[in-house]
């Protein structure tokens, strides 16, 4: 089956950037068996050598750990550097024959943070066809590991940079049986959840000033 590691996650001691790359890569694994029907094995450290046919290593930058796993696991990888924005990320693909003479493939995925790198996950889901929508129906193919590496294979190197636009989100409004008035604590979290999805960061709710039209007097 395939594998996702994640390599030195923990070491900015900010469980919240734990939290992201830890959510990312069971999300990952959770979307790849949608994918494959296999269930990829989740490991803390890159395994060596490497034996799956497809293994992808998430990391931040900043982390030296995670910088030097991707620097050794990936040829010709170039991590980010200072001047990429907060919620720029990149895919890297790799081809390598294993000591058994196997042709593996591994794919690293950086962001400039923790959520950035959450955010690669995303952008690597899509590049195997996965599509995300906001109510939460996503469009998931099924395709084989073979196929998913022969797609991720050609990607080789590819920076994805939102900055372009740093508030993306939506504005829902209320008067509306599918608005947010209308939205239970489930609902709240499915839209949260798909709009990490999408690499939206604001959601707004409208507060408008309670008037009435007609004076009271005058309602018939």
């Amino acid at each position: 089956p395939p594998a996702v590691a994640r390599s030195g996650v923990d070491a900015t001691g900010d469980p919240r950037d734990f939290g992201h790359v830890t959510t990312a890569a069971r999300e990952l694994r959770r979307y790849l068996y949608l994918v494959t029907s296999e269930m990829p094995e989740l490991l803390s450290e890159l395994p060596q050598p490497q034996t799956s046919q497809l293994t992808v290593v998430l990391g931040v930058a900043g982390d030296l750990q995670s910088t030097d796993v991707l620097v050794t696991a990936l040829q010709d990888f170039e991590p980010l550097h200072d001047a990429a924005g907060p919620d720029d990320h990149r895919l890297h693909s790799s081809w390598m024959t294993n000591d058994s003479g196997d042709r593996t493939l591994a794919v690293g995925l950086q962001g400039m943070s923790a959520l950035a790198t959450k955010y690669a996950v995303f952008s690597l889901l899509e590049e195997v066809g996965v599509g995300f929508r906001l109510h939460g129906q996503d469009a998931v193919p099924r395709l084989s590991v073979s196929d998913i590496t022969e797609r991720l294979g050609a990607l080789h190197h590819k920076t994805m940079t939102p900055r372009a636009i740093t508030t993306r989100g939506i504005q829902p409004f209320h008067d509306f049986s599918e608005g947010p008035d209308q939205w239970n604590e489930d609902d709240y979290r499915v839209h949260f959840e798909q709009l990490v999805k999408l690499k939206m960061n604001f959601i707004g709710l409208h507060t408008c000033k309670l008037f009435n039209v007609y004076p009271v007097h005058n309602a018939r």
